[in-house]
């Protein structure tokens, strides 16, 4: 490197050590030693594997407090002797402005000298920078090249990416065949995302063979992950029997799992089912819980069974006035949104 550290090599004493900001636990004495003889071996042998230790210790705080400065004065010198992890912090901390001013054009220089050493997130970052125009015109001829370098090395999101761009279509030429490649080296790699478009391709049938088993497969594998729309995907496939043995208690459990995360249509279906008594016993007390919480997110159709249970005192719920005219004005501010049947049923609502 030519570029002089911002940075001069500080003098290294034990006795500098910041002091412990509370009383330590017996893991955290044995990594404050640690700490000290990390300090004792760059004073004697300048070692750049030992700087970048303390300067995460100072990045994450524990048994020192926090000093985002302290690490970026260690990673600047760990950096100038080429060791590939503490170029790419670095570069990250400029990129986000801890502890030195943000500035993009030392971030992508430090990741890219990182990126140049084989460190695989730092290839893909290097590709963000040109594909989204970070201090520098973007570029995504250069942006997919830097990609497809760190998802080589096995970089799962550098293969996510590739195989989202591919299937676009909007940077490079659509191939079915590559974003496929891509997405399944993601998606064996336990990413969620890239699980959740496998299954879909395998649902739809388009760029890969229909096949409902394995695009049930590959949702379960995202929804275990959280996946909120792999859940919905899995309850509605359990709920229709679509290529499935239809199972109503897993489309139940799916549609639960996701409403519980709270997506809103699946706190509406699930309403839906106990007011209308699909597929399990009608239970309005349950419906009108679910619809409550899907009306919070404005979900429609809830917002109108809210308002007909609460104006007719249906199922067994008391008659509220003053709770369906609030949902009767949510409705009408809504309805520039939605054609829903509330709109169709009742005038007063027009």
């Amino acid at each position: 490197m030519k570029n002089q550290p911002i940075f001069g090599r500080p003098f290294y004493h034990l006795t500098e050590i910041v002091t412990p900001k509370k009383e330590l636990s017996e893991d955290e004495k044995n990594r404050l030693y640690e700490l000290k003889e990390l300090y004792r071996e760059i004073s004697e042998s300048d070692n750049a594997e030992a700087e970048y230790k303390i300067a995460m210790a100072y990045y994450h705080g524990g048994v020192v407090e926090q000093d985002y400065s302290n690490a970026a004065m260690f990673l600047e010198n760990s950096s100038e002797k080429g060791f590939p992890d503490a170029q790419h912090t670095l570069g990250m901390m400029y990129f986000n402005g801890l502890g030195v001013e943000q500035d993009y054009h030392k971030s992508l220089m430090w990741l890219k000298e990182a990126a140049n050493q084989g460190h695989a997130e730092s290839q893909f970052k290097v590709g963000i920078f040109y594909f989204n125009g970070y201090g520098v015109e973007k570029d995504f001829k250069q942006a997919i090249r830097w990609f497809k370098i760190a998802a080589e090395q096995g970089f799962v999101e550098a293969q996510l990416y590739l195989g989202v761009i591919y299937f676009d279509g909007e940077f490079v030429n659509k191939n079915d065949q590559q974003s496929a490649y891509w997405l399944e080296k993601a998606a064996n790699q336990g990413d969620a995302n890239a699980q959740y478009e496998m299954g879909l391709m395998h649902l739809e049938g388009t760029v890969l063979n229909k096949d409902i088993q394995k695009a049930v497969n590959w949702f379960e594998l995202a929804a275990e992950h959280g996946l909120v729309d792999a859940q919905y995907n899995l309850g509605t496939i359990y709920f229709n029997g679509d290529g499935v043995d239809k199972d109503i208690e897993k489309a139940i459990k799916w549609l639960k799992i996701a409403a519980e995360q709270g997506d809103g249509e699946c706190q509406y279906r699930l309403g839906f089912m106990y007011f209308h008594g699909v597929e399990v016993e009608q239970n309005h007390q349950k419906a009108k819980e679910w619809f409550e919480l899907a009306a919070k997110q404005n979900y429609f159709d809830a917002i109108f069974h809210l308002w007909f249970m609460y104006r007719n005192g249906w199922g067994g719920i008391e008659v509220d006035s003053k709770r369906a005219d609030e949902l009767l004005e949510l409705g009408k501010s809504l309805r520039a949104e939605s054609k829903a049947i509330m709109f169709a049923l009742d005038p007063m609502l027009l």
